[in-house]
Order: C-alpha cells, then structure tokens, then sequence
C-alpha cells in the first residue's frame, strides 16, 4: 500500500507544477479552434483557476486516489486517463454558456465513484454501507446544484462549481466499472451439445 499511496502523490505533485507552470495554456477555451479544443478538453481538468482551487482538488486527488489505488490500482489509471476526455466533451457540448473551464474535480467525481464501489463490493458490512452513503450524497449534491445553479460547499470561493462537470465524472466511473466487469465465461459448442443430448 505505501508504495501505491506514493505513486498517488507523486502523480498530484506532477499535475501540481504542470499546472503552475502551464495554467494558461492549458485551460478549456470555447472557440480556439478545433484542434485547441480537442487537446484543451483533455488538458483543462488538470489546471485550475488559482492555487486555492489547485490545493483543493489535489488534496480530494490524494484522500480518494489513495483509498482507490489500494482496492484497485487498474481502475485508478485508467480514471485519470478516460474521464478528462469525457469531462471535457461535455463542457463543450452541453454547457454553451461556458467560455472558460478548467479543474480536476470532474476526474475526482470519477475516481470517487470508482472507490464507492470498490467498498460496496466488499465483504464488510460498514464499507458497503459508507459506499452506498458516498455515492447517494454525490449525486444529490450534483442534482442539487443543477436544480438550484448554486454550489453546496464552494459559495464564496475564487472558482466556480460546474456540476455537469461532475455528473461526467460519475458517468466515467459508471463507464470504467463497465469495462472492468466480470464477464461469463460461455460454455463451449462442444459442451453445449454434450450436456443437452
């Protein structure tokens, strides 16, 4: 587990100095061209509006990465990997009103999804039951702040809260879960014929 809780740290320190380095380069901007776009909708989850905004999403990064990398270091790659782009295409398709969007808390809503259900599918009763409690208290947040357009814990803060941002991110997990199913295994042609003869 120490050597996975590094490498979680380690990838937060990396996006960190990119970030600082790279923030205006980076970000999400409606109409810079197709190609700008399309590279900006992966990067702009990996830069933030300020270094408050930053230290925020880091530390959410580092407290559900690691939880996550313990149960499964598989799903946690590939989070960080897949859910940047739907994040990103859904800012630019579903939320014209957006000129500017940047921030990892889309991918953390995914990475969060991901360690629900990595503690719903334990043995232990209390780690199903924090599962179950997490995954219904992230989806009313999002739903709250679609209904209402207001944040539930940023009010006030130097960023603003995109909850379609965070919808994509469950989906991505709901998506990641999906691909890391357990498939039935078919029985073979030959068995078949022999176990209905």
């Amino acid at each position: 587990m120490k050597n996975k809780s590094v490498k979680v740290i380690a990838f937060a320190a990396f996006i960190s100095v990119v970030d600082i380095l790279f923030r205006e380069r980076m970000c999400y901007q409606r109409g810079d061209g197709f190609g700008n776009t399309l590279i900006r909708t992966f990067t702009s989850s990996f830069c933030h509006w300020d270094n408050n905004h930053l230290l925020w999403n880091m530390l959410a990064l580092i407290f559900i990465g690691i939880i996550l990398i313990d149960f499964n270091e598989k799903m946690f790659w590939q989070s960080t990997l897949v859910s940047p782009f739907l994040v990103g295409s859904t800012v630019d398709l579903f939320c014209p009103e957006t000129i500017t969007y940047c921030g990892f808390s889309g991918v953390a809503f995914s990475l969060l999804t991901l360690a629900c259900f990595s503690f719903i599918k334990s043995d232990k009763v209390a780690h199903k039951i924090y599962g179950w409690l997490t995954i219904i208290g992230s989806l009313g947040k999002v739903f709250w702040e679609l209904s209402t357009g207001s944040p539930l814990f940023a009010e006030g803060s130097t960023f603003y809260v995109l909850p379609e941002s965070h919808l994509a991110g469950i989906i991505a997990g709901l998506f990641i879960i999906y691909l890391n199913r357990e498939k039935r295994e078919e029985p073979e042609l030959g068995f078949m014929l022999i176990s209905y003869q």
